[in-house]
């Protein structure tokens, strides 16, 4: 101690300052620091000491780690800082922060909410010539540094400093809405890291201005670039959209999301409140960014039924809204049209987000919901509201995200044989049927076996299931030759009813084959490639 207190503190910091690049930095600094006295000319030269280091480390290429250990050791020292001390340390870290750059120079990170955190329990502190309490003092200092110029390459490290600092709700709100308006100010990449820490930051309160101000920033990037004009029975192709950096970006804050989710961390419970809130203002949630983040999280089954229902309430108020204003005049003079759900979709499936494993089975199980809706006598219009959007949907994932095909179909199929009021899943059938013919004859395994059980559907689902059929069989010479050794198994069926309908379907094959009459049929078998299976039927004809 001795020795230290004699040293002049103007050789000190020379000689610690030129090993600040060496490993053996932090040591050296740690003996110094214990040689350090409680007389006010130690705890000057401790001051003067301290306030060069964090300099240098502002302004030298030093490791994050050799940084880390020369700041952690100065914060172990500040339970022993008089007052005046850990002001002189915050007024100098408010300065760093105005002055930083980019990330490599945030030694105030780490050191500044310790040194709030120390003045905090302080009763009197003396700042800019006036008296004041700790908490003033740290209020004031927050209020310093939101007010500041920040460079946005020092965002997410001030988010995470501010994720230590206990913060008031207005203060809270205030941090919250300046890191927000810097999403634009900052590449793609920068935003990951950022939300990474503002979640955790949000963890208890004001998580939804976070994703109120994504949606506006990925709306401006991505989706308002892409006007999805088409709808879901025209387009053929689909373009990307956004360029990739953005969407590699979106990508990223949904898993950031998810794993909040998975943390059960409040910002995620507050999302999913706001947006049931929401319910009755459907062009808030019905957004492709919000729409992504909801389908996302409808994969954790904490949250599957709640983001469900409100994705539901949200699309049928949507239309019954549009409905209303399409049958008043003055609702429409006075009420914007309401966005279309579906071409809210076509926006989201058209952005690489949707290549996400987690967003498209979401997206493929809620279409599943709103067909699975039943339809009572009161709530006819509201079904078939819903299943309009379930089947248009679904139709377009397919076509768009062929690996999901099998599981679709199977689902439909199973639905079709097990149950009972079935239209909703034989109109979507039929529809895929007609717009994706090639996804289908892909996976015809599973429409072999629905037809295997056509002569134990009722009547009128096996016609749809026949329709659905017809739009294949000009593609497929195996799947026409498995309906029609179907279709003759059902011509000797015990039940009149699967006979009307063998006959049905041979009928209207032979006017989709455009087969005239029986002589016909051994000719029109010479343009297909497979079995004699016309053949077979024509000599069953003659022999019965």
């Amino acid at each position: 101690s001795e020795y230290v207190e004699s040293l002049d503190v103007n050789m000190i910091i020379s000689n610690i300052t030129e090993k600040l690049l060496s490993p053996e930095a932090p040591q050296a600094l740690n003996y110094l620091l214990l040689g350090f006295t409680d007389k006010s000319a130690s705890q000057k030269k401790r001051l003067k000491l301290c306030q060069a280091i964090i300099k240098e480390i502002q302004s030298c290429d030093i490791s994050n780690r050799s940084a880390v250990a020369l700041v952690s050791r100065i914060a172990q020292e500040l339970g022993s800082f008089p007052t005046s001390h850990l002001v002189a340390i915050a007024e100098a870290c408010v300065d760093f922060i105005r002055a930083s750059e980019s990330d490599s120079q945030t030694s105030w990170k780490d050191l500044l909410p310790k040194v709030l955190s120390e003045v905090g329990s302080h009763r009197e502190v003396e700042y800019a010539g006036a008296e004041m309490s700790g908490a003033e003092f740290k209020q004031r200092i927050i209020q310093v540094i939101c007010s500041s110029s920040w460079n946005p390459g020092i965002v997410t490290s001030l988010a995470a400093m501010f994720i230590e600092i206990q913060l008031s709700e207005e203060e809270h709100q205030q941090v919250v809405n300046k890191l927000c308006n810097f999403f634009d100010k900052m590449s793609p990449q920068e935003i990951p890291p950022l939300i990474h820490q503002m979640l955790v930051l949000c963890k208890n309160q004001h998580g939804v201005t976070v994703f109120l101000s994504l949606r506006k920033y990925f709306n401006s990037k991505i989706y308002t670039k892409n006007d999805a004009s088409e709808d879901l029975d025209s387009i053929t192709e689909v373009c990307e959209s956004g360029s990739k950096e953005v969407a590699d970006c979106e990508s990223m804050v949904l898993y950031h999301t998810e794993e909040s989710a998975k943390l059960s961390r409040g910002c995620v419970t507050d999302l999913l409140k706001f947006t049931k809130t929401c319910a009755s203002i459907p062009e808030i949630i019905l957004d492709p960014f919000l729409l992504a983040v909801l389908l996302s999280l409808s994969t954790i089954s904490a949250y599957e039924h709640q983001v469900m229902e409100t994705l539901k309430n949200g699309i049928l108020r949507s239309a019954q809204e549009e409905e209303r204003r399409k049958d008043s005049a003055w609702l429409r003079q006075m009420v914007s049209p309401q966005n279309d759900f579906n071409q809210v979709l076509v926006k989201l499936i058209q952005s690489n987000v949707c290549t996400r494993d987690k967003v498209l089975k979401g997206l493929v199980n809620f279409c599943m919901s709103l067909l699975n809706i039943q339809a009572s006598k009161s709530k006819e219009g509201t079904a078939e509201i819903l299943w309009n959007y379930g089947r248009h949907s679904l139709v377009y994932v397919v076509k768009r995200h062929r690996q999901v095909a099998q599981t679709v179909l199977k689902t439909l199929t199973d639905h079709i044989i097990t149950g009972q009021n079935v239209t909703q899943y034989t109109d979507c059938l039929v529809k895929l049927c007609s717009v994706a013919p090639l996804v289908v004859i892909d996976n015809l395994l599973i429409l072999v076996r629905l037809l295997d059980f056509l002569g134990q559907l009722p009547p009128a689902i096996a016609r749809r299931v026949i329709t659905a059929v017809l739009s294949l069989v000009r593609i497929s010479t195996k799947l026409r030759d498995s309906f029609i050794l179907i279709l003759r198994k059902a011509l000797f069926s015990r039940d009149i009813e699967t006979r009307k309908i063998a006959v049905m379907g041979f009928l209207q094959l032979l006017k989709l084959l455009k087969v005239k009459g029986l002589a016909a049929l051994s000719q029109s078998e010479q343009s297909f490639s497979g079995p004699s299976v016309f053949t077979q039927i024509r000599m069953e004809v003659h022999t019965q």
